[in-house]
């Protein structure tokens, strides 16, 4: 986000102690991430819980939310991620947003329309 000119996306997993984790940690372009989500969905010591990607500075006020632009698993948009991986899991995950101002967002199922200010800009990244 604030700090790097490219896409990183990761999944985000809760284990079985209740502490969040990202996994897959993944870094793309400056206008894309594409990444893979550790299948089982679930185990005894963790359960999938969200996708995180960043929009990167200078990518513009467009980008505190989910993009309709290609991106993400198979080149969809988030939208059109988010549903392949309710999917792919049998569940639907929140989506994390890494501003390009530094802050985090979440959206949640299932529109992913309004996000949730977890953190402004200047905060996180």
């Amino acid at each position: 986000a604030g700090t790097t000119a490219k896409e990183i996306g990761a999944q985000i997993i809760r284990t079985a102690s209740g502490l969040f984790q990202a996994i897959n940690v993944t870094v793309g372009t400056t206008t894309h991430v594409s990444m893979t989500f550790s299948l089982p969905k679930t185990t005894a010591s963790w359960v999938t819980v969200a996708w995180f990607h960043s929009h990167p500075p200078g990518s513009g006020a467009v980008n505190y939310r989910l993009s309709a632009a290609g991106e993400g698993i198979g080149g969809e948009n988030d939208i059109g991620t988010l549903k392949k991986l309710k999917k792919r899991l049998g569940f639907a995950i929140d989506a994390l947003l890494g501003t390009p101002g530094g802050g985090l967002l979440s959206f949640g199922p299932p529109e992913y329309a309004v996000p949730i200010q977890l953190f402004p800009d200047g905060c996180v990244f």
